[in-house]
């Protein structure tokens, strides 16, 4: 089901807003949601999407965070709404919306599996896609795959938990307990 492993996008070098209090708020979220976790980061998206209501990325976080809550009409609420804006998006923004509206709202994993694909193409030093395709491979029961896309996630990222939340997951789904054990203390 949707929320079961969580989605990510860091956005701090790509987001857009004309509302510099809204992106401060927005890449706090970020920064807490990477460190602490999803529940903690949430005031820090409402707060950017309260600054601007235009803010379709801080929309679409809030639709991946409450996916990951398990809360799937606040989660495809959000993400409507964001999608909606995301004409005037950057690129990487546009990749990331398309993803998880494609996994979240429509339930379409293949489509996802080649927007993060091409995603990953385009910017080969994002770890971002590595991590979310993962989570659909793990959903597709393509356990190799989504082993090898976690750990090029934390290749990328070495310091992001979020990445070795997924990597843990990765090898847990084929019984690798001891591998999934050591990722947990090199996190």
């Amino acid at each position: 089901p949707p929320g079961t492993d969580p989605l990510t996008f860091n956005p701090a070098p790509h987001a857009t807003a004309p509302s510099p209090g809204a992106l401060q708020a927005y890449s706090m979220g970020i920064d807490t949601r990477l460190k602490t976790g999803d529940i903690q980061a949430i005031p820090y998206f409402e707060q950017a999407l309260a600054l601007d209501p235009n803010f379709a990325l801080a929309a679409a976080r809030l639709g991946a965070i409450y996916a990951n809550l398990r809360d799937l009409d606040r989660s495809q609420q959000y993400l409507k709404q964001a999608f909606a804006r995301s004409d005037s998006l950057s690129e990487p923004e546009r990749l990331f919306m398309r993803s998880t509206y494609q996994v979240i709202v429509t339930g379409q994993l293949n489509d996802a599996v080649a927007t993060y694909r091409l995603w990953s193409a385009t910017y080969p030093d994002d770890w971002v896609p590595h991590n979310n395709l993962s989570t659909v491979y793990g959903r597709l029961n393509q356990l190799d795959n989504a082993l090898d896309e976690a750990q090029s996630a934390v290749r990328l990222a070495p310091n992001s938990l979020v990445a070795y939340q997924v990597l843990t997951r990765a090898l847990m789904a084929p019984a690798q307990f001891a591998d999934a054990r050591a990722a947990i203390g090199e996190a």
